[in-house]
């Protein structure tokens, strides 16, 4: 039951931020990249983020260039998403500062750690 009330959640919040050609594309993409990969891709943002939540404890400076591999690492997860779709992006971005970060990473970012994250991008 918990997996059909996700997949209506998701549902929903792809229609309130994806227009109807993005979410053919997101679907087309998820085709091409296959389940391996998103599975893969989802065990490397809990990578990413444990490494954000260490450096975000130890108060590592987000401009602090130890931190320049985090940043490629995420701009290719990213970019594994939206595929450098510039209104993709936009519409992710929209989401993610709209939307609670604990539901839509199932618990693996919460408010601070993605306030982190940006931070860290903005600076590299």
């Amino acid at each position: 039951m918990d997996d059909v009330l996700r997949a209506i959640e998701v549902t929903e919040r792809m229609q309130h931020y994806y227009t109807d050609d993005q979410r053919e594309y997101l679907l087309r993409r998820k085709q091409q990249l296959g389940e391996d990969a998103i599975r893969g891709a989802e065990r490397e943002w809990g990578e990413v983020a444990a490494g954000l939540r260490a450096d975000l404890e130890a108060g590592t400076d987000p401009a602090d260039a130890r931190l320049d591999a985090l940043r490629v690492r995420i701009r290719g997860l990213l970019e594994a998403f939206h595929g450098g779709d510039a209104s993709i992006q936009r519409s992710l971005n929209e989401m993610w500062s709209n939307e609670d970060p604990e539901q839509l990473s199932r618990g693996m970012f919460d408010r601070e750690l993605t306030g982190y994250m940006s931070r860290v991008m903005e600076a590299g």
